[in-house]
């Protein structure tokens, strides 16, 4: 029992002993080191790196087991493996490294912390809606494009909004995304935006007096009055921003007011209401997204609109979705969307799209380019090519809609499949989309 004792007595004084040792300068090495590895796996999550991360981690396991088994002859290729090992890690790397570095350098506090907030789940719904709203009210002012923004707050639009007008997007409430929308003769810069639950819900919606003399003063002043909704206007001969709520116009507000009324006003909490009927639910997202694309690069085929839609898999792209030029929307496969997203010369038209989970999470991303340019045809363009680089980089299943011909083609495993009509893709999305088991991909395009 005194052993006992004399054990516990010696493991408390060392216990003491190296607390006591413990200086400023120790914490803050702990500090600075947690804060550096904490930001590294937070670069490199979600992203083409982590696939590699846990090939090395797996190397790992196999170089212990090695050693307490004492093979022999797997550990003395493991031994040469690992000499070259860093090396090798650095080559492995070298994009990725280089874009993490380029990232570090460019991002200032402020920088980092506002894309930070950006995120989905990152600041509150409400915070993201009201800084993009006013965003992008401000660049639609500056380059006079006629917009409608209508807020939902706690009386229900059904009424008011002609529902076979609505095109159903459920998207985050992206500057960029607005531009998108509103932008002059895209499929839904007519309709106006209703923003509910702090997200752009439905796009291209006729409401009252807007088709009928084209001034969006009109129609804000007449749905504020048959309505609590709070509307904003854009001008779009003088770009002049104006708001209306319960029946009262004030035109010509600036950035700051305008955030500051929809700080004041915008609903703090998620209501549940019965507006229009979710297009896609849990259980048929898969479905929808899939003729939602097929759709999509059917309409884009007809009217020769190029696109470019990476459709991810197992190996996360979240090194593509953080580039500076990327939005996150977070939308539904909607075609109209597509089309809006991919109209030439739209804000976000020259990059790709992302989809994940069955939804459009990312527009204006940029692709590597393949490594394999000597042995493409001549006839292939930019697109056709970041297609590839993209096939051979992850295992992303990659759409083509060529901008010259309306030709769809399809690339995998870095292999180019062109031509494609509107079943063969459909085939090709049911074969290769994720999130499906084997009985929901057999029965995903029945009737």
């Amino acid at each position: 029992m005194e052993e006992i004792v004399e054990y516990i007595k010696d493991i408390y004084q060392n216990f003491l002993r190296i607390i006591q040792s413990i200086t400023f300068f120790d914490v803050l090495d702990i500090i600075i080191l947690t804060f550096l590895v904490y930001y590294l796996i937070k670069l490199i999550r979600e992203t083409r790196a982590m696939q590699l991360l846990k090939g090395i981690f797996f190397l790992l396991i196999v170089f212990a087991l090695v050693q307490i088994f004492e093979l022999k002859a797997m550990g003395f290729l493991i031994d040469n493996f690992l000499q070259v090992g860093i090396i090798a890690i650095f080559i492995v790397f070298q994009p990725e490294l280089r874009r993490i570095l380029e990232k570090v350098g460019r991002t200032r506090v402020s920088t980092f912390t506002q894309s930070i907030d950006k995120l989905p789940g990152k600041a509150s719904a409400r915070s993201r809606a009201i800084s993009g709203i006013s965003e992008a009210c401000a660049r639609l002012h500056d380059s006079k494009t006629g917009a409608l923004i209508v807020i939902e707050r706690e009386k229900n639009l059904e009424d008011v909004v002609d529902p076979k007008s609505v095109k159903i997007i459920d998207a985050e409430c992206e500057p960029e995304l607005f531009c998108n929308l509103f932008f002059n003769k895209a499929p839904l810069h007519k309709g106006a935006v209703i923003i509910r639950d702090n997200r752009i819900y439905a796009a291209g919606c006729s409401l009252p007096n807007a088709q009928k003399d084209q001034n969006p003063d009109a129609a804000a002043l007449s749905i504020s009055k048959s309505s609590d909704a709070l509307v904003i206007a854009v001008s779009e001969k003088t770009g002049i921003v104006s708001i209306a709520v319960d029946g009262q116009m004030t035109r010509d507000v600036g950035y700051p007011a305008l955030k500051k009324k929809l700080t004041d006003i915008m609903p703090a909490e998620k209501k549940e209401r019965n507006f229009y009927a979710r297009k896609n639910s849990d259980k048929d997202s898969l479905r929808n997204a899939i003729f939602g694309i097929a759709n999509a690069c059917n309409i884009l085929h007809n009217r020769k609109t190029g696109a470019l839609i990476v459709i991810e898999r197992n190996t996360k792209l979240g090194d593509i979705i953080g580039q500076e030029t990327a939005s996150i929307i977070d939308a539904e496969c909607e075609p109209e969307l597509f089309c809006n997203l991919f109209y030439n010369k739209a804000p976000l038209h020259d990059g790709a799209v992302i989809i994940r989970d069955n939804r459009i999470y990312a527009a204006g991303c940029f692709l590597p380019n393949t490594q394999s340019d000597q042995y493409l045809s001549s006839d292939l363009g930019s697109r056709h090519r970041a297609a590839l680089g993209m096939s051979e980089n992850s295992d992303a299943l990659v759409i083509v809609v060529s901008e010259e011909t309306g030709t769809i083609s399809v690339a995998k495993d870095g292999q180019l499949t062109r031509d494609l009509n509107h079943n063969a893709l459909l085939n090709i999305l049911q074969s290769y989309m994720p999130s499906a088991s084997s009985d929901k991909k057999k029965n995903v395009l029945s009737n």
